[in-house]
């Protein structure tokens, strides 16, 4: 990939998490990434920090590069895909915008362009990120395989059915956010009991982590997982309880079907 060249259309904390991962894996050299964002404080952040290329233009990006990742808010992709969807001719163009899929974004762009939909997620940034990707693409297999070299160095990657991408991305990227509330929580009870509130933290994090690890690489049910740690008449199962009796298996159910009722037609 000496002479790959690929281009942001916008730097926000997603793409500033795939840019840094792509740099800490040395995937790409810093001098054939560019970017533009409409804000420019929050480009020049990222310039201070890299090496990499400042355009002033979405098009100049399109027209210099090869592979361009599409990251703008949902309501303004609309109007940027108009903007370069003609220079899109012949580019490879892969879009974590969340809501859009492959017709919505054909729709507005060249005929001859390629393109694949993703949904990653913010733990990205820490080398544990979970990506999504569209089942439908364009893409040639060489781009899909540095699409997934891209991703898969800082996280795991899935293929997903397209009716399903915007559900996995709730399980993926919505679920974090319902994760550091329920750390937060549990920390917050951990300093009523006298706990240090940074330790308190430093703890429970390390906790829900290590779960999370342990259902992946063990391969158990996290039923059973939860059984090996809930002796009789222990501490563990009178958590359990208390949480049972506040209705935690709704609630966090609920969660995640609230958010995906944003997906619902």
């Amino acid at each position: 990939m000496d002479n790959y060249k690929i281009g942001f259309i916008g730097m926000g904390n997603m793409a500033q998490a795939i840019l840094f991962g792509m740099l800490d894996k040395k995937i790409i050299c810093e001098k054939n990434i560019y970017a533009h964002d409409v804000l420019a404080s929050t480009l020049d952040k990222v310039v201070d920090k890299t090496s990499i290329n400042p355009l002033a233009s979405n098009r100049e990006v399109v027209k210099v590069c090869d592979m361009i990742f599409l990251a703008v808010k949902p309501n303004y992709c609309k109007d940027v895909l108009i903007e370069v969807g003609g220079d899109l001719a012949d580019k490879a163009l892969l879009s974590f915008v969340s809501g859009w899929s492959f017709e919505d974004i054909s729709e507005f762009t060249a005929e001859s362009m390629r393109l694949l939909v993703v949904q990653p997620n913010t733990p990205f940034m820490v080398g544990a990120g979970m990506t999504n990707f569209a089942k439908t693409t364009s893409f040639t297999e060489e781009e899909l395989e540095t699409a997934k070299r891209i991703f898969g160095t800082q996280g795991l990657v899935e293929i997903v059915p397209d009716e399903l991408l915007m559900f996995c991305g709730t399980s993926s990227a919505a679920v974090p956010a319902f994760a550091y509330t329920f750390i937060e929580a549990l920390a917050d009870a951990s300093v009523e009991d006298g706990i240090p509130r940074d330790l308190a933290y430093k703890l429970c994090a390390a906790a829900v982590m290590g779960a999370g690890k342990m259902v992946l690489e063990s391969g158990l049910h996290p039923g059973i997982l939860k059984d090996q740690v809930t002796s009789p008449g222990g501490s563990t199962i009178r958590g359990i309880h208390a949480l049972e009796k506040g209705g935690f298996r709704g609630t966090a159910m609920d969660a995640v079907k609230a958010a995906n009722d944003r997906w619902r037609k």
